[in-house]
């Protein structure tokens, strides 16, 4: 038998509550081995029960660190002080918003400069801030008549070229993006050591040119990549066949912020203007300094087990990082995960629906799109009708202390 870690902070100490749980599984691994398990191609054909075929052909990213803390975070609301150290006071209006008045905005515009920005801060826990800014010298102020949509060709962040300059005329690049998210919104939170990754990225050649990048923060080398109630996303009672607990109508929002599109799309106009909206994480204690891991075959087997079920119909990508739980003191806990990125039927013996206008169209936009999670510590599939009320709840921490006992 092995003990089971609670996810605990208090300001000055971290007491550990012990208590009995299942017997220690077979075999556990460290990060530096699951990254050389990992390191393949997952191509294969499946067939489930009801007959269809499933194609698999994705290469699992994960990132390239020497350990996997369990970490304790905090949101905090963004302070005024913040935005007006980076653009003077003389040159920032400030207002509250005439539909939301939790919403503050902060109006910049530098004439000598002749540069503008505007900062939305809500002043409730969990909701997002908005960030724009447009150096008005260089803004391309070509016109069109054509309705034009942040669409066009979507790549993964192990498949596009980041140094690449994918717009004719211009030398910017994705990396360019990433680089630019990362000084100008880092200046906003000095004290969040912010590193933005991209997790997606797409090209989009309007009249002012834009790569739309997917952000995700980075906590000592790792990515957040989603809140535990996302895999409930998108779903109904009747699709579920229950009645959602009442946990599960915020999910989990309020704590950390919203990981869903077009949330963290990092707008990149390759005139030097940006615009998103997100809320990063400040990490206050990591936990755990390091933990094990289950083998990457266990997970694949979990992930085989969804789709010969009839579950999941495409794997699209296998991404390794972090997903935000709750303690039972209502803290933010960082817990390692697999997020499978799928497209996913609660009711497996639905059939999917294919529609000639979404067949070229965003992986992350389909309409039975879903951002699943298997436990990296127990290769264990996380399905929301089985956790229910225990949906937002850190899964048990095992340390490497528990697995040698």
């Amino acid at each position: 038998m092995f003990k089971k870690i609670p996810a605990l902070m208090l300001l000055c100490a971290i007491p550990w509550v012990i208590g009995m749980t299942k017997p220690v599984r077979a075999e556990y691994i460290g990060i530096n081995e699951l990254q050389t398990e990992a390191n393949i191609e997952w191509k294969k054909d499946y067939v489930d029960r009801y007959g269809r075929t499933v194609s698999v052909d994705v290469t699992p990213i994960i990132p390239q660190v020497d350990k996997v803390p369990i970490q304790i975070m905090e949101n905090q609301i963004l302070p005024v002080e913040n935005v007006l150290n980076i653009y003077p006071q003389s040159m920032v209006q400030e207002e509250i918003d005439k539909i939301d008045e939790e919403v503050v905005i902060l109006h910049y515009l530098n004439q000598e400069r002749n540069e503008r920005g505007a900062v939305y801060i809500c002043q409730e826990g969990g909701k997002l801030v908005l960030f724009e800014y447009d150096d008005l010298n260089t803004k391309i102020k070509k016109t069109t008549t054509k309705l034009e949509s942040f669409s066009g060709i979507q790549y993964c962040s192990n498949e596009v070229e980041r140094l690449y300059p994918y717009f004719d005329g211009y030398d910017f690049t994705v990396q360019d993006s990433i680089d630019c998210a990362n000084k100008a919104l880092g200046k906003f939170f000095p004290d969040y050591n912010l590193d933005l990754d991209i997790t997606w990225a797409m090209i989009v050649p309007n009249t002012r040119p834009c790569y739309v990048c997917t952000l995700r923060q980075k906590i000592d080398g790792i990515p957040i990549l989603m809140g535990a109630g996302d895999i409930a996303r998108g779903t109904n009672e009747k699709e579920m066949g229950f009645k959602f607990p009442k946990s599960w109508k915020t999910k989990g929002e309020e704590y950390w912020g919203g990981f869903i599109r077009p949330l963290w799309d990092f707008i990149a106009y390759v005139d030097g203007g940006y615009q998103i909206q997100f809320r990063p994480l400040k990490k206050i204690v990591s936990l755990v300094d390091d933990v094990p891991l289950c083998t990457f075959d266990e997970v694949i087997s979990s992930v085989e087990k969804q789709i010969e079920h009839g579950n999941i119909r495409n794997v699209y990508e296998m991404r390794f990082g972090y997903c935000c739980y709750l303690d039972e003191n209502g803290q933010i806990v960082l817990y390692p995960v697999w997020q499978i990125e799928c497209d996913y039927f609660f009711n497996p013996k639905e059939e999917q629906k294919h529609y000639a206008e979404m067949e070229d169209g965003q992986v992350t936009l389909g309409l039975d799109y879903h951002t699943m999670i298997v436990n990296a510590q127990t290769g264990e599939f996380m399905n929301p009708a089985d956790l229910k009320d225990n949906l937002l709840k850190c899964p048990d921490i095992i340390t490497w202390n528990d697995i040698t006992r």
